[in-house]
């Protein structure tokens, strides 16, 4: 069986699903390319996400499946100092563990564990939908904040000018708290 067959991408459901039935014991490489819109990871004002690329493996033992590997994307966003255009790569570790029930097993006869990462799936069903878990895993890996480049300058506080492509003259306020430090110079 070639990989292709076990990763798709859906055009009708914007999901990325996964053929758990299919997957013969061992070990399977996996590399996977495909744009998910469905994965609602841009906020206001910022672009979509490039194609997000998977890169891992899928390994079976029994009734487990295990999908391993790392997602790599390039989100848009807007830079948190000048609040221009940023660009941020995003990569990101991922891990999913699917248990196949039995016929005679139902989702409620696992030992309920908020910490359980385990997926339960029914034995006759053929997909199981991974977009969820690639979401929140791109999404844990976002920094706190998106910078345009490492060393932008951002907004002058006083008129609001972009400090990376004008210079401002502004006259800056000194705060009083810091007078005593001015008499030093």
């Amino acid at each position: 069986m070639t990989p292709t067959h076990l990763f798709r991408y859906s055009l009708m459901f914007d999901a990325m699903r996964f053929e758990v039935i299919r997957i013969k014991e061992g070990h399977t490489p996996l590399n996977w390319t495909g744009e998910l819109t469905g994965l609602d990871l841009c906020f206001d004002g910022e672009s979509p996400p490039e194609p997000i690329e998977f890169t891992g493996e899928v390994s079976r033992l029994g009734d487990l499946v295990t999908v391993r590997g790392t997602v790599v994307t390039e989100l848009g966003r807007e830079c948190d100092r000048c609040l221009g255009s940023a660009t941020l790569k995003v990569s990101a570790e991922f891990l999913a563990l699917i248990k196949i029930l039995r016929r005679d097993e139902t989702p409620e006869t696992l030992q309920e564990d908020e910490n359980d990462p385990l997926i339960p799936v029914a034995y006759d069903t053929a997909h199981v939908d991974l977009s969820g878990h690639v979401r929140e895993a791109v999404l844990l890996a976002l920094p706190m904040a998106t910078y345009c480049k490492s060393d932008c300058l951002g907004l002058c506080p006083v008129c609001g000018a972009d400090m990376n492509t004008e210079p401002c003259d502004c006259d800056r306020p000194t705060d009083a708290r810091w007078a005593a430090l001015e008499a030093l110079k």
